[in-house]
């Protein structure tokens, strides 16, 4: 994963690169969300992997 926010708007939008399954376990997950979620629908953009990103942080 490379990065994730909340946006404004109640939204949560995310940056995901790594291997197919991982990013399926992710986004699988994002279907249900946490306890306190409540996902009303998930829109999904694909793009070519580009080895762009190399690390995580978590930042407020």
């Amino acid at each position: 994963m490379e990065w994730i926010r909340n946006l404004n708007d109640g939204k949560v939008e995310a940056i995901l690169e790594d291997y197919e399954i991982n990013v399926s376990r992710v986004i699988e997950w994002c279907c249900t969300g946490s306890p306190e979620a409540n996902v009303d629908n998930i829109k999904l953009e694909y793009e070519s992997y580009m080895e762009k990103f190399n690390n995580f942080t978590v930042s407020y």
